[in-house]
């Protein structure tokens, strides 16, 4: 058998592997969010500091997007924290 092999458990194994991906894919789309917070803070920036009504205007409904993402942003960066005091890599 497997387990008895030295190959390890195969619940185990499974188990490392479905980690690993979903680790790799939460941290691809935490990356994602964080690169257009970056963006649409920079947009908001730009726009809030022009002197054409419609771009202020524009900045103000930047503040939509820039809101959930700052929430995720605030999660990972939780999540991160927390992986670093705790030892989990």
């Amino acid at each position: 058998m497997l387990g008895e092999e030295g190959g390890g458990d195969p619940a185990m194994v499974c188990f490392e592997a479905t980690r690993t991906s979903v680790t790799a894919e939460a941290s691809s789309v935490a990356s994602v969010a964080i690169v257009t917070l970056i963006i649409f803070l920079a947009a908001k920036q730009i726009c809030s500091a022009s002197e054409n009504r419609r771009l202020r205007d524009f900045s103000r409904c930047l503040d939509v997007g820039v809101a959930p993402l700052f929430v995720v942003f605030v999660a990972v960066l939780a999540g991160r924290v927390q992986s670093a005091l705790l030892g989990y890599y």
